[in-house]
Formats: structure tokens, C-alpha cells, sequence
């Protein structure tokens, strides 16, 4: 069995969520999203709002939005392939739900789901095959102050060595 990927797929989930794909710029639509609309770098991106893990900030006083980003392998279907999960966890302070963007419908959590949705729903840049949404849920962080939604995505992946490109 190989679960490299499992760390592979959170390094281009994340790429996938920060810089747009056709430009390789920042995504400014997300980024301001999760920026609350302030000047942010992508150090300060990886450092306070994206994580590679579910994580609950100890937050006392900012009020912020966060993306943590997890992988499971809820099954394996045969000694050859295997599923994956993808998990994106979307939460806010409460305090910054109310967002408004022309052409958007929702709070800051659904309409940032939606854009991420919008990268990552048919992506054939995971596994074999196009990553398929699974769910979305709502979650509940331990602090009762944010609240958000988790996406789940699911792809097949081999479950043998083999050679896969890091982004």
C-alpha cells in the first residue's frame, strides 16, 4: 500500500485553492474572500487561514475565515485501487457570514464553497479519473464561534508504488 498521495493531494488542493490555473496568479477570488477583502500574502495565507489538517485556531479576538484541508482512504475496492477523500473544511467567524458579491447567493461560507466547488468538482488532477463530489456537510467548530460547511470529494486511486507527479 502507498498513502504518499495522501500528502500529494493536500500540497495541489492547496495550489488548486490559491493560485488559478490558467494564469498562475493569486486566485483574487477566493483570496479576498478569505482575506476579508484586506492585502494578504500567501505566507500569510499558509500561515494563518489555509492549513493542511482540520485544525481549529485558538482564536481569542480576530475574527477570521480558514480552509483546512484533510485526505482520508475510506475504502479499498480491490488489492490494486483504492478511494480517496478529499476534505475541505470552509468555516468563519460568525461575525463574517453576511458577505455579498454580484451574481453570489448565500453567506461568505457558501459562496466561497461554490467558487471552490467551481475548481475542484471534475478536476482530473487527482487519482484516476476526475475527483467527484461526495457530500457537503455542515460543520461545527470546537470554537462556537465559527461555522462552516465540509466538502468532500472522492477519488480512485492504484494502491501500488507508482510514479505521481507533486503538482
Amino acid at each position: 500500500m502507498n498513502l504518499k498521495e495522501l500528502g500529494i493531494y493536500k500540497d495541489i488542493a492547496i495550489r488548486k485553492i490559491i493560485f488559478d490555473s490558467n494564469t498562475n496568479e493569486l486566485n483574487q477570488d477566493i483570496i479576498k474572500i478569505i482575506s476579508n477583502n484586506q492585502e494578504i500574502t500567501t505566507e500569510e495565507l499558509l500561515k494563518e487561514n489555509i492549513f493542511p489538517f482540520e485544525y481549529v485556531p485558538d482564536i481569542k479576538n480576530d475574527q477570521k475565515t480558514f480552509i483546512c484541508i484533510d485526505t482520508n482512504v475510506p475504502s479499498f475496492k480491490t488489492d490494486t485501487c483504492k478511494d480517496i477523500q478529499l476534505l475541505l473544511y470552509v468555516f468563519t467567524h460568525k461575525d463574517l457570514m453576511r458577505y455579498t458579491e454580484a451574481g453570489e447567493a448565500g453567506t461568505r461560507v457558501d459562496i466561497l464553497c461554490h467558487k471552490i466547488d467551481e475548481k475542484f468538482n471534475g478536476s482530473n488532477d487527482f487519482g484516476i479519473g476526475r475527483l467527484k463530489q461526495k457530500s457537503v456537510l455542515s460543520y461545527k467548530s470546537l470554537n462556537e464561534n465559527y461555522y462552516g460547511k465540509v466538502i468532500i470529494y472522492s477519488v480512485p486511486e492504484y494502491n501500488r508504488n507508482r510514479k505521481i507527479q507533486n503538482g
